[in-house]
C-alpha cells in the first residue's frame, strides 16, 4: 500500500482519513471523489464517525480504519470496505463493507474484500 491507497483492477480503496472521515459526516466530499447516488450509506456515517472518534481519543485507527471504494472507470465512490479497528489480543479483526445498491452483484465487495486482506 502506497499512501493510504489499495488498487484492484476495477477499483481503488483510499483509506478514509480523520479530516476526511469528519467531512464526510458533515455531508462534504473534499478528496477529490464524487459520490455515486446512495452513498453514503448509514454504515458509511458509522465507520465515518469510528473513525473520527478514534483519532479524536488519540487512538487513530491508520491502515486498520475505513476505506472508500472507487470505481476507476469514473472516479466515483461506491461504498467502503475496512476494519473496525485493529486486532485484538487473539488476532481476530472484525471486517465490514458495503456497496450501494445500483452496484451491487458485479464482485467489487469480493475484490475489495480481498484487496483488504
Amino acid at each position: 500500500m502506497v499512501s493510504g491507497v489499495l488498487h484492484t483492477t476495477r477499483l481503488e480503496l483510499v483509506l478514509l482519513e480523520p479530516a476526511t472521515a469528519r467531512e464526510l459526516v458533515a455531508g462534504a466530499s473534499r478528496n477529490g471523489h464524487a459520490w455515486a447516488r446512495g452513498y453514503p450509506m448509514a454504515s458509511s456515517l458509522l465507520r465515518a464517525e469510528l473513525t473520527a472518534a478514534a483519532a479524536a481519543a488519540g487512538r487513530p485507527l491508520g491502515s486498520f480504519g475505513t476505506y472508500q471504494v472507487v470505481r476507476r472507470e469514473d472516479g466515483v465512490v461506491i461504498g467502503d470496505v475496512g476494519f473496525l479497528g485493529p486486532p485484538d489480543d487473539t488476532g481476530a479483526v472484525h471486517i465490514g463493507c458495503g456497496i450501494i445498491e445500483s452496484a451491487r452483484r458485479q464482485g467489487d465487495a469480493g475484490a475489495a474484500l480481498g484487496a483488504l486482506l
